[in-house]
């Protein structure tokens, strides 16, 4: 299993982008209403899973594949903020 990061700014995510030596635009996100999800692997797959806690509590977790690669393989994720009050046990500001 990979880690799930929760990102929470403009500034988190654009740095993030970078970190990953992505290129272009990161894309729009209104992160007053909105929070990213990032997972990244070197494995061949990398994937996201939700489970809904009730009472606004969101539990994100990454799954990949053991295997090594080259390259990196990521997927982020945009949540509306509305909605959750809490990811992985930590509150969403």
């Amino acid at each position: 299993m990979s880690h799930a990061r929760p990102i929470f700014t403009a500034a988190e995510y654009e740095g993030v982008w970078k970190d990953l030596g992505l290129t272009g635009s990161p894309g729009e996100v209104d992160f007053l209403g909105e929070f990213v999800v990032l997972a990244a692997t070197r494995g061949s797959r990398v994937g996201l899973r939700c489970r809904d806690e009730g009472g606004g509590k969101l539990t994100v977790s990454a799954m990949s594949t053991r295997d090594i690669r080259p390259g990196l393989r990521y997927v982020f994720a945009v949540f509306p903020k509305k909605e959750w009050k809490e990811i992985n046990g930590n509150s969403i500001p």
